[in-house]
Order: structure tokens, then sequence, then C-alpha cells
């Protein structure tokens, strides 16, 4: 059974939600939404042709579909207005093309099963002027970005989260992203560094989560010259000494070791350059037994320790055998424990 309704014409109506109505259908949408969104598997492809078709290209900014199994209907013509669009777990995707909405601001697309790449026409000079934020995250088949990279001026975000099948990330990032500040590499084992490095203009956070590969080819990554970057958290199972001399920029504020469970060493070498470097967080790192015997760079503000067995009973105030390479610091809290020094 297949329910139809009619909404009154209602012009001033902004904003519309669809959510798991199974086979009730509109003829049509209120001309002047800004936001629309669609949820549930039931919901019919003739109604959301028929939903697109009905409102207004000047007017809707913001899509997000969600539980859908066929989305081909948001590629039925362009939406010039559109700054914002999610797309999740919507598996009959295996494309993306960005020719459809070249004014997009932001762009999510999460757990989207079968999406494989995505694609910028030629009519667009493989150049997204507009696009700020890009995230995707759970595509396990998604392989690679254009080859050739492409070119964002104004994105501010990326983020690539639990993507098996990715090994590289966009070329010429460094050119390509100018405008680039934070960075988030998660669950990718496959990811290796590409030619050019993780370097972009003005990076300011970067955090890497569990990407083997990448870290492992650190040596790559060319961050010395990254000179914007504030913010570091590595996150990984295989490094077990960090970080080596010249790797990171002497910019650095924060420092994060979270969930290194091999690592033994910090290198002095790497650390002792990073002149501006306020907070170092060290978590769960069973392994790690000891500081540098050199101590660590006197600008340090801030040292937190947690889930560090044997380095917690080496920095026991005033009796662990390294309590005076840390004993200058002003903030030190080891497992929820903080001493203010003065």
């Amino acid at each position: 059974m297949q329910l139809v309704a009619s909404l009154p014409c209602a012009p001033e109506v902004q904003e519309f939600r669809l959510d798991d109505c199974g086979k009730l259908q509109w003829e049509s949408l209120p001309p002047m939404i800004k936001t629309l969104y669609i949820g549930g598997q039931f919901v019919e492809r003739s109604f959301l042709e028929k939903a697109m078709y009905s409102i207004s290209n000047a007017c809707l900014e913001s899509l997000t579909v969600r539980d859908c199994p066929d989305v081909e209907f948001i590629f039925c013509h362009s939406r010039n207005c559109l700054r914002h669009l999610g797309l999740t777990r919507c598996d009959s995707l295996r494309a993306f093309s960005f020719h459809f909405f070249p004014k997009l601001q932001e762009l999510s697309l999460e757990n989207c099963n079968n999406l494989e790449s995505f694609s910028i026409s030629e009519s667009l000079d493989r150049s997204l002027p507009s696009l700020e934020s890009l995230g995707i995250e759970g595509c396990p088949k998604f392989v690679s970005f254009p080859e050739g990279g492409f070119s964002a001026p104004n994105l501010k975000y990326f983020s690539i989260e639990k993507m098996q099948s990715l090994k590289s990330l966009p070329e010429g990032m460094y050119t390509l992203f100018p405008s680039l500040t934070l960075m988030r590499l998660f669950d990718c084992p496959q990811l290796e560094c590409c030619e050019g490095g993780l370097q972009s203009g003005s990076l300011q956070s970067l955090f890497i989560w569990r990407c083997p590969k990448l870290v492992a080819s650190r040596i790559k990554w060319s961050l010395h010259g990254c000179t914007s970057l504030l913010e570091l958290q590595i996150r990984d199972e295989n490094v077990e000494s960090f970080p080596e001399q010249g790797l990171l920029p002497a910019t650095l504020t924060y420092l994060s070791f979270w969930k290194c469970s091999n690592l033994k060493t910090l290198d002095y070498k790497g650390l002792c350059h990073l002149i501006s470097l306020k907070t170092l967080h060290i978590r769960r790192c069973p392994r790690l037994e000891f500081l540098p015997k050199e101590g660590l760079p006197s600008s340090i503000f801030k040292l937190e320790i947690s889930s560090c067995p044997m380095l917690k009973e080496r920095c026991q105030k005033e009796k662990g055998e390294d309590w005076s390479k840390i004993a200058h610091i002003p903030y030190i809290k080891i497992d929820g424990f903080k001493d203010i020094c003065t």
C-alpha cells in the first residue's frame, strides 16, 4: 500500500526532514527549502527525484542523505547553490562527481561501502575553489583520489578514516591545498606517504592514528618545512623510536603519543630543537621506560603521562630516577595526579 500526501503551499518552509517514512510520498515539496534531510532504506527513488525537482535550484543549500539504497537522484541535475552535502550508508554510490556541485563548501561521505573514487570534470578545471571541508570515512573500496591531484585553494579541513584500500593521499597537497589547517588520517592500513610529503603551506594540526605504512615512511613526511605546524598526535602500534632528527618543525607547540604500544625511546636529537614545544602528552606507551638522558626541551610547560607504568616509576616526584629531568616543568600530571612546580 502506498500513501500519497500533498503539502499546502508553504513557501516559507526552509527546512524539511523525511526520516524512515516507508511508502509515504509527496507530490511535491515546498520550493524554497534550504535544508533537506532524507533518511530510510524504504524511500523510493521516484519520490526522491520528484522532491529534488520541486525544490528551487537557487534555494537548496544543505542536503543530507542516510541509508538510501539508491542515491543517483542527487545527480539528476546540477545544484549550483548547494553548500553542504552529506551521504551516509548509501551503498549504490560507486563514484562521486563534483560536476553537479560546483559551489560545494563541505562534503562528508561516510560508510558508503561501494564508493571507489570521485571525479572532477574538465569543465571545473580540476579545481574546487569553494570547498572548505572534505571528510571520507568507512568506505572500504575507495582506492584513489583523482590522478594528478586537484586544486582546493580554500580547503581547511581534510579527514580520511577507516579506508582499507586507500594507498595514497592527493598529489601535490603543498601547492594545491594552500589553506589546509587541520588533517586527520585514521585507520588507513595501506596508506603510504606520497611524493611531496604531508606538508601544506598552512597546516597547523596533524593527527595520525593507526596508519602503519604511513608512519613507517615518516622520513618522507617533509614536515620540517611545514613552519605553520603547531600540533601533532601520533597513535601507532609499531613505532619503536620517535622522532628522528630533523623530522619535526621547530614551530611545534603540542606533541602527543597515544597507544604507541612498542615505543621504547624518545629520541633527544629529534626533540632538542623544538624550542616552541609547550605540551607533551605520553599515553598508553607501556614499553617506554625512561626519558632521554639529556632531558626534555626547556620550553615545555605541561607534561602528562598516563598508563606508562615503567616511565611512571622513574618520574616519581623527588625519588624517581628521571625526576631531575622534568622537575623544572611547571605542570606535571601522572596518571591523573597533578604536580604544580614553582
